[in-house]
């Protein structure tokens, strides 16, 4: 049989015989918990473990509705204001075209009555009938120059402020873009600030859980140690009761003989199975014996030591 097999049946074979000891043990058994302070746990506050930049991210996400939102609204005005500009020189165009079409039709009609007048004259020829159509015609010529050139420069002035309208456009999201970040660095600071605070919070009151706890911990270890010097004391009374019979009446009582006498059979019947001096060697090296055969063990000791 292999060396590690062995020990371990021998240490299988001292869990039985300590197993029966403590059987014979129930007088002292560990004090009844609800005796004892309890151990006490109390949940703790979690911690905000979110980074500067995970607060970042989280303002972002909270702000960006309202950031898209207000480049819109700054485009949409603008290009509002740019509409209503473009209608205008629509409108600017369709005026100068009535316009037109009036001068026209009063040099028309200026024309048509000279004509008329000067026919019924019959002079219609004549340089003074030539002269006032001529007269009539350079007239409405001016007026339509006029009425074009004042045109042009409506359609000059609404078309500069269109361009002004367009490129004011990227200079008013930009202006947008640095109140965002003005308030995008105030509610960082915000979330900073409460997850600080938040910590902070957690680490006083986890702290007073921890001494709350470690009272706790004190008070009953102190309770189970009383209990224990308790029991040692009462075990070495006992030890010494049992040594005074022993002496007095040359064996223990009934029901530690038979304990003692069970284990006596356990441990010889495994130590007499090994080889010689395998079992010698286990045997006087195991220091827990001597604890759980009591006074048998002399008794086994000396029948292995003896085996040839």
């Amino acid at each position: 049989m292999k060396d590690n097999t062995v020990k371990n049946f021998e240490k299988l074979l001292v869990a039985r015989l300590a197993q029966l000891q403590k059987e014979l043990e129930n007088k002292y058994d560990k004090p009844d918990p609800d005796d004892l302070p309890k151990s006490a746990k109390y949940e703790r506050l979690q911690k905000d473990t979110a980074t500067n930049d995970e607060l970042t991210a989280r303002a972002q996400n909270e702000l960006r509705g309202q950031y898209t939102a207000g480049v819109q609204n700054i485009t949409e005005e603008i290009m509002g204001k740019i509409e209503g500009l473009k209608s205008g020189i629509d409108s600017i165009n369709e005026s100068e075209q009535k316009s037109t079409a009036d001068i026209e039709s009063t040099y028309d009609r200026l024309v048509s009555a000279i004509e008329d007048d000067v026919m019924k004259r019959g002079i219609q020829r004549s340089s003074i009938a030539i002269g006032q159509v001529a007269a009539a015609n350079k007239d409405r010529a001016a007026e339509l120059v006029q009425l074009k050139l004042a045109a042009e420069g409506e359609r000059l002035r609404t078309e500069r402020d269109i361009k002004t309208l367009e490129s004011g456009i990227e200079a008013a999201i930009a202006q947008y873009d640095l109140e965002y970040a003005s308030e995008l660095a105030r509610r960082v600071g915000e979330l900073k600030e409460k997850r600080d605070n938040a910590n902070a919070e957690a680490i006083k009151y986890n702290n007073e859980l921890a001494k709350l706890e470690g009272e706790y911990d004190y008070e009953r270890a102190v309770a189970i140690l009383n209990h224990d010097t308790d029991r040692y004391y009462k075990d070495k009374e006992l030890a010494m009761e049992e040594h005074a019979f022993v002496k007095e009446h040359g064996e223990y009582d009934k029901e530690r003989e038979a304990s003692l006498k069970a284990r006596y059979a356990i441990a010889e019947s495994f130590y007499c199975s090994l080889p010689v001096q395998q079992a010698k060697d286990m045997f006087n090296s195991n220091t827990e014996l001597p604890t759980y055969l009591g006074d048998y063990y002399d008794k086994l000791k000396a029948k292995i030591n003896a085996r040839r």
